[in-house]
Parts: structure tokens; sequence; C-alpha cells
């Protein structure tokens, strides 16, 4: 899996707003056999229900910021990123990519989130990646550092 194709062909657009965001991990390759797509909306509604933030449901959070998950994209961490990570992945991992609708102002004014973030899946437990993630996930406006 390569996650930094997929990020230059998801974030071009998106610059503007992911600049106030720290970048997820850098080599998703959007054509890899190994990288699921979700645009499904009952596909990605289960997969946010399983997810849990402060006594609800990622899914339940996203509803009462008014955000709608778009795309969802999954694959295992390879050895190489996990080499590549600084430490940040690990073997086994399954790192999971979001694309959403643009957070309206009344969430950016609380945080300068983007339309895309990233979570790592470790066992049991969600990891954000990065400003956007960490807000959504743990309700903290703050970078992650890479």
């Amino acid at each position: 899996m390569k996650i930094q194709a997929l990020l230059t062909l998801t974030v071009l657009p998106l610059l503007a707003s992911v600049a106030a965001a720290q970048p997820p991990c850098t080599n998703i390759k959007p054509e890899d056999p190994q990288v699921s797509k979700v645009s499904d909306a009952k596909r990605i509604t289960a997969i946010l229900k399983t997810i849990a933030v402060s006594g609800q449901s990622l899914d339940e959070r996203l509803a009462g910021l008014d955000i709608k998950v778009e795309l969802a994209r999954f694959g295992k961490v390879t050895l190489e990123e996990v080499r590549g990570s600084n430490g940040r992945l690990k073997a086994g991992d399954v790192f999971y990519q979001f694309t959403t609708s643009a957070p309206g102002d009344s969430v950016t004014r609380q945080c300068p989130i983007s339309s895309l973030f990233s979570l790592v899946k470790r066992g049991g437990k969600w990891l954000p990646q990065e400003r956007t993630g960490n807000f959504l996930l743990n309700n903290k406006c703050v970078a992650l550092s890479t």
C-alpha cells in the first residue's frame, strides 16, 4: 500500500484546508489492490459506528458536526511504511483515510480542520494521524507530530 499517490490525488483540491492540519502518512496508491475503497453510505456508517468517541460513535459525532463521510479507504500498513514512519506505525496496523464534506464555519471556528482525516487501527484502538483526526476522535485541536 502506498499512501503518497492517494494523498496527491485527494489533497491537491483541498490544499488550503489541509494546510491547517498535518497530513497523514505519505504513501497510499489508489490503484493498489491492497487498498479497499468504500463509498456506500451504509458500509461507511458501519465502519464509523465501530469507532468510540466520548460515549458515542464517530458516526454520531460527525452527524452532530454536520459532517458526512463520502469515501473511506483502508489497507494494512506495509513493513516498508513501518520502517519509514519514525515509530508512528507498527506491523499489523490498518490505515484508514476518510474524505468528508467540508466542515462548516461553526466547526472550523472551533478547530481549523480539513475534509480529509486519517486514523490507524492498532488492535482495538483507533489512533488519529493529524489535527483533523485528533479533533474528531479526541475533541482536541492539536496537530500531531510526525
